[in-house]
């Protein structure tokens, strides 16, 4: 019998088209030793189904769609309420991956502007031994100073290299069901919703905090970050910020996203969108990295950070161990 790999994404309408590429590529490189799973979280479940059933993927890639609204209906007003920019209470869904299936031992979770270089099942069968997440250090911190602050005073690392990146993240959804992580999530979400940079980012390394294994940066490679690694090790390309192909010309292998995207139903309209992204709006990216350094900065600066409140036993005092 062949073995499950229990993939995940959350998505909506508007990120439909990057979703695809990740797929393709997820499915370009899926051996047919396994059979994938790819499970779509979202809010709009039934304009999803009929639309990634327009994807080509091979036999052994099933495509599911699962609808997130119940869930989240409790807390939906908290997660809304600290979003920035172009973030919708998607980057959220991940936290929720274990209570919502909770036959699952193990899953991947993915962000839609990834493209994959390599199997998937290559990082979902890697043993993170007693962690209850593997991940890779966030390349777009270790560059700033600022970030790194950020990280060891509001987050409370000791390390800035020890604060990952939740777009590729391989869950130990046992572990995080025994560590309670989503209670604890929902928890200070509710009575705290402290100011962040990256929210459910920021709120996993603190919870997670000395539970994490961290892979090669190949597994999570960020296009406008960090060392140089030659195309053979980079498993996982992640598009992320500035280094979007579908905004700029000039990204690190950009030729990978153009190849899948040419294999979806998307593919003028991605070329479309980096035609007509204007000077103006590279300007305003540019912007809103600024303002994004100044907010990182004035966080840092305040006395009460996540790990001034949440000291240690905090969550034995509110019952949640």
């Amino acid at each position: 019998m062949k073995k499950n790999i229990n993939v995940f994404f959350a998505s909506d309408e508007a990120y439909l088209p990057f979703l695809s590429v990740a797929i393709r590529s997820l499915d370009d490189h899926a051996s047919d030793k396994y059979i994938y799973n790819i499970i779509i979280l979202t809010e709009q479940k039934d304009s999803l189904e009929e639309a990634i059933s327009k994807i080509k993927v091979k036999e052994n890639v099933r495509l599911l769609v699962s609808d997130v609204k119940e869930r989240i209906k409790g807390v939906k007003s908290a997660l809304s309420l600290r979003l920035r920019d172009y973030y919708s209470e998607s980057i959220y869904y991940r936290l929720f991956i274990p209570s919502m299936f909770p036959k699952l031992d193990r899953a991947v979770y993915l962000d839609s502007d990834i493209a994959l270089n390599d199997d998937i099942a290559k990082l979902y069968f890697t043993d993170i031994g007693d962690s209850i997440v593997g991940a890779v250090s966030d390349e777009s911190v270790l560059n700033e100073p600022v970030f790194c602050d950020y990280v060891k005073k509001h987050v409370g690392l000791l390390r800035a290299d020890s604060y990952f990146n939740s777009g590729v993240l391989l869950m130990d959804l046992s572990g995080m069901r025994r560590e309670r992580i989503e209670e604890k999530f929902v928890h200070l979400i509710s009575k705290y919703n402290f100011e962040t940079i990256a929210p459910d980012q920021d709120y996993l390394n603190f919870l997670c905090k000395g539970k994490v294994y961290y892979f090669g940066a190949g597994w999570n490679k960020h296009a406008i970050a960090g060392t140089a690694i030659p195309s053979s090790g980079v498993q996982l390309m992640h598009y992320n910020m500035f280094g979007k192909p579908w905004h700029y010309e000039g990204v690190m292998m950009e030729e990978l996203f153009w190849k899948y995207a040419k294999e979806t139903p998307f593919y003028a309209s991605l070329k479309e969108g980096l035609l007509s992204y204007t000077d103006e709006d590279r300007a305003r990216d540019l912007e809103g990295a600024r303002m994004l350094l100044s907010s990182a900065a004035k966080i840092t600066e305040r006395e009460k950070c996540i790990a001034d409140v949440i000291a240690d036993g905090y969550f034995k005092a509110v019952g949640i161990v």
